[in-house]
């Protein structure tokens, strides 16, 4: 999917979708609509797995392998861990 869209669409287009789905939940929520609910949270998910799901990783490594294997791999270690650790603190 991002070698047929590119890495830009792919990440601007998932961002947007994702921020009107999300959009969505709160107006299904806040008008007490399970079905509009369910429908952004399900476009949600959906739409963040085929964007930013994996499109983050792609950008990790082609940012970090310019490093070479002396420096790559612990590059592609501190972006993880941080992505971690910033998973738990949101």
């Amino acid at each position: 999917l991002v070698r047929r869209i590119g890495r830009r669409p792919l990440l601007g287009w998932g961002g947007i979708i994702s921020a009107l789905a999300l959009v969505l939940v709160a107006l299904g929520a806040a008008s007490m609509e399970p079905k509009t609910l369910l429908l952004g949270i399900c476009t949600f998910i959906l739409v963040y797995v085929a964007t930013w799901g994996n499109g983050y990783w792609v950008v990790v490594t082609e940012i970090t392998a310019p490093g070479g294997p002396d420096y790559g791999a612990s590059c592609q270690a501190a972006a993880t861990a941080t992505m971690f650790a910033a998973g738990w603190v949101t």
